[in-house]
């Protein structure tokens, strides 16, 4: 059980960096005038990431098993960072 809740303070340990450095790049990224909009839209992607993604893996881990899941999952994470690679600095 300890190293559950190592893991989770951890987790949160990163959460507490990693959202307000998220929001200031929002911020940065469209600039004032459409901040809102993309305010609004990131908390949305989020909510719906958090609603979907376990009934996805539900079927995925019943469908293929955890490996294939797993593999998936680390699969995703390639166009987010093919995306953030491709940006204009």
């Amino acid at each position: 059980v300890w190293h559950v809740y190592l893991t989770a303070l951890a987790l949160g340990l990163v959460t507490v960096v990693d959202n307000p450095a998220r929001q200031a790049f929002v911020h940065e990224m469209v600039g004032p005038a459409d901040l809102g909009n993309a305010v609004s839209l990131n908390s949305a992607n989020f909510q719906t990431a958090r609603l979907v993604g376990p009934a996805v893996a539900g079927v995925l881990i019943t469908a293929v098993g955890s490996g294939a899941a797993f593999l998936f999952n680390g699969l995703s994470y390639v166009a987010p960072i093919t995306g953030l690679l491709m940006m204009r600095t």
